[in-house]
């Protein structure tokens, strides 16, 4: 949605041919929160995936609104600042693990189709390859390649 702001100086300006500044400002969209209902289930209109979204759930004070019994990020550390002092709220949370060789032989599958380099390779080279990464989900859960971390996190902070 945009706004055009201008002055009647600005107006006179135009209506005489004469060059004019015009100031486009931007409104930002920051609709109340709400629930919605899609097939049979109700959403509440916060998508929590990305950091944007997080910030309108702390704008919003989705947390302490009582409209969700789920929040569902793929990015724990960011989705925790929902949680964050001041606010009066506890959370636990849902860790939903895939196993970490069938990623790995999902990915290399899905790489030969679209990679030529990957397309020669067997899956022991694959896996010895850069084209995998090492240890993704520990780094993502406790900041860094340490499973003895990752593991006491998964185990205080999760279900």
């Amino acid at each position: 949605f945009h706004l055009r702001n201008s002055s009647p100086h600005d107006m006179m300006a135009e209506d005489s041919d004469q060059e004019s500044s015009v100031e486009e400002v931007t409104i930002p969209f920051h609709p109340p929160l709400r629930t919605e209902v899609f097939y049979t289930s109700t959403y509440v209109n916060v998508d929590c995936s990305t950091p944007r979204g997080i910030d309108r759930g702390i704008a919003k004070n989705l947390v302490t609104s009582n409209m969700a019994d789920v929040i569902y990020s793929p990015d724990l550390h960011d989705v925790a600042r929902l949680f964050a002092p001041p606010v009066q709220a506890y959370g636990r949370g849902v860790v939903i693990v895939r196993n970490p060789i069938e990623r790995a032989v999902a990915k290399y599958e899905w790489l030969r189709v679209i990679d030529d380099d990957v397309m020669k390779m067997t899956l022991e080279e694959f896996a010895k390859s850069d084209h995998l990464e090492d240890n993704i989900l520990t780094r993502a859960i406790a900041g860094r390649n340490d499973l003895v971390i990752a593991k006491e996190i998964l185990k205080r902070k999760f279900l």
